[in-house]
């Protein structure tokens, strides 16, 4: 590949040479941006796993609202501690770090049969939810893992305030018995959850991120992107006006930021302009995110 590309990242140059459609297939597929935010809460999730076991573990709980990228981290996370395979006494064990769950709501059992899911263990549905616990946590154990990380934990909430006690306290259980911590990942309700009972304040530290600001930090942000477009001409994104243009259309939710680039990609890609120009941008103006009263008061929550 021509090394005139220097705007994009080398592990990207292998995509300008796919046909139009291949390319904007590419570009639609999820990838992990790298910026120091997401480096930093990648770092704090490594320390919690790590910490040395003891029967009253310390969790984690990560909220931001919708689209700022938090359940993309956290499948990041569970990506680089992947599963391990060793041979014991003639057999093939699979070590498993971590174990991703994503919570769907806040009945018991259906608790137990997700993270019994991780395993590709058999199970009967008909099973009581006790036995289905006991094989979770036996399966659990066996499996070495470090750290649970429980997404979409918000959805607890669905159900009545019993319910959301008796699937609390489960977590807390499971953080007991396996001496490991939980981390969990979800909107800013999530939050209210843990006030249900003084037990669960105390164990879960608790991480906003939140939304972005028209900084360097943003600007960085906008050339991380531009590094994974496979476009033929340089953009420059973080240029002062078209920086100020995006922030002002995503609002820093880096979701809608991320929808709004790919849309401009796509159709510089099939009109062969292979540049994002400042009036690319504003052809999208449509997808501008409604403006909040105070982009700043959600850290402030």
């Amino acid at each position: 590949m021509n090394n005139t590309y220097e705007h994009i990242h080398p592990d990207f140059l292998h995509l300008l040479e796919l046909n139009k459609k291949d390319r904007c297939y590419a570009i639609n597929e999820a990838f992990v941006i790298s910026y120091p935010k997401a480096k930093e809460l990648l770092q704090i999730m490594s320390n919690y796993m790590n910490k040395p076991k003891k029967h009253r573990m310390q969790n984690l709980l990560v909220i931001a609202e919708p689209n700022m990228g938090k359940t993309t981290i956290a499948k990041k996370f569970h990506e680089m501690n992947p599963d391990i395979q060793i041979e014991l006494n003639d057999e093939i064990k699979t070590i498993k770090p971590i174990i991703y769950v994503e919570v769907q709501s806040s009945d018991e059992k259906e608790f137990y049969v997700k993270i019994l899911d991780q395993f590709w263990a058999p199970y009967r549905i008909t099973h009581s939810k006790l036995k289905l616990k006991q094989q979770a946590i036996h399966l659990l154990k066996v499996s070495q893992v470090k750290t649970i990380i429980f997404d979409e934990i918000h959805n607890i909430l669905t159900g009545s305030p019993l319910k959301q006690k008796i699937i609390m306290d489960a977590i807390k259980n499971l953080s007991n018995e396996l001496s490991i911590p939980i981390i969990g990942v979800g909107t800013k309700a999530a939050a209210t959850i843990l006030y249900s009972d003084p037990q669960h304040v105390s164990r879960f530290d608790i991480i906003k991120i939140d939304r972005w600001e028209l900084d360097n930090d943003f600007r960085g942000l906008l050339k991380s992107f531009e590094k994974r477009i496979p476009l033929k001409k340089p953009s420059n994104l973080a240029s002062k006006e078209k920086a100020t243009l995006l922030y002002d259309m995503c609002q820093g939710n880096l979701g809608h930021l991320h929808k709004i680039l790919i849309a401009c990609a796509e159709y510089v890609i099939l009109n062969d302009i292979e540049e994002i120009t400042l009036d690319i941008i504003e052809k999208f103006i449509y997808l501008k995110e409604a403006k909040v009263s105070n982009p700043k008061s959600y850290a402030n929550r």
